[in-house]
């Protein structure tokens, strides 16, 4: 049929999440992120919201708030918007 099927396409796309995490990665080391802030920075740079980080990680919403507070200040941002501009480009 000469179309790509899905398997052509899945080594690019897994090829591209490790790039994108590594470069949130280099953005937490650079900025000072701590272990717990780096994974909520990952999740909040995949669109996650303080509800689903909560649940997800197991960890109070008010823990949740502060490391994100942290995390702005760190990345001196001011919004869940300038996270995802942050890690686009």
């Amino acid at each position: 049929d000469g179309g790509m099927s899905r398997s052509d396409v899945r080594p690019s796309f897994d090829s591209l999440v490790g790039e994108w995490e590594a470069s949130c990665a280099r953005l937490g080391r650079v900025h000072g992120l701590s272990a717990r802030e780096q994974e909520i920075f990952l999740l909040l740079s995949r669109g996650r919201d303080r509800q689903y980080i909560h649940e997800r990680l197991g960890i109070s919403p008010n823990t949740v708030r502060t490391h994100i507070h942290n995390i702005y200040r760190k990345l001196d941002v001011s919004s869940r918007e300038d996270i995802l501009r942050l890690t686009k480009g």
